[in-house]
C-alpha cells in the first residue's frame, strides 16, 4: 500500500526519525510563533485566556502524540497488520481531533463576533514547508 505516491515498493515506510525530530521542532516553533500572533490580535480576557489555556493543552497533547512509522517495526508485519495498523492509527488521530474540536468549541463559544472574524481568518491556513522549515503561503 503506497501514500502519497511515491517513487517505489515501501516509500511510505522509510526510517524517517531524524528527520521527524528536525521536522517536529520547526514545526512546534512556528505554531508558537502562531500562537504568540494570534493572542496578541485577539485580545483575550481572563475567562477567554482559560479557555484558550485548555484548547492549546488539547492541541498540544495531540501534537505531541503523534509518532512516525518506523519502518523496523512494519517490516515485521504482514501487509494485513500493517493495514490494520494504519486503520488504528487513524482511529486514534479521529478520536484526538473530536477531543480538540470540543476543545476548540468550548473556546471559540467566548469569542466576541470581531475575535471570531479574527481567528477565523487566521486559523484558515496550514504552512507550507520547503528545506528551511515552515513559511506562510
Amino acid at each position: 500500500y503506497m501514500m502519497g505516491g511515491g517513487p517505489g515498493p515501501g516509500y511510505c515506510y522509510g526510517d524517517h526519525d531524524g528527520a521527524y525530530r528536525g521536522h517536529h521542532q520547526r514545526w512546534q516553533e512556528y505554531r508558537q510563533q502562531r500562537r504568540t500572533a494570534m493572542q496578541e490580535r485577539l485580545k483575550l480576557n481572563a475567562q477567554q485566556q482559560k479557555a484558550w489555556n485548555d484548547y492549546m493543552a488539547v492541541t498540544d497533547k495531540n501534537f505531541n502524540s503523534w509518532k512516525p512509522f518506523s519502518r523496523t517495526d512494519l517490516e515485521k508485519m504482514t501487509a494485513p497488520q500493517r493495514l490494520e495498523d494504519m486503520i488504528g492509527r487513524m482511529q486514534e488521530r479521529q478520536q484526538a481531533m473530536s477531543t480538540q474540536l470540543t476543545a476548540l468549541k468550548t473556546f471559540y463559544s467566548q469569542l466576541t463576533p470581531e475575535q471570531q472574524k479574527i481567528f477565523d481568518s487566521e486559523s484558515m491556513y496550514a504552512p507550507r514547508f520547503h528545506r528551511g522549515g515552515p513559511m506562510m503561503r
